[in-house]
């Protein structure tokens, strides 16, 4: 009942506007460890992101990031 009544007062927020700052962030990093060829790092850096319900994806023109719904 609290969250509902947050919820009228201050608004639903998207839960991607909440995550894009960090996934941002993690998609700077995988990109730059990638650049400089560390790719065991960057690795496990994708399987992290993962396991906390964040899919990277590295298409040809750069990488990018989907939130896992079937957690």
């Amino acid at each position: 009942i609290v969250r509902l009544g947050e919820a009228a007062a201050h608004g639903l927020r998207d839960p991607i506007e909440q995550i894009t700052p960090l996934a941002d962030v993690v998609v700077r990093t995988r990109t730059a460890l990638r650049r400089r060829r560390d790719f065991e790092l960057a690795d496990a850096l994708r399987d992290d992101a993962a396991h906390a319900g964040l899919e990277l994806r590295d298409p040809s023109d750069g990488t990018t990031w989907h939130l896992l719904t079937d957690r």
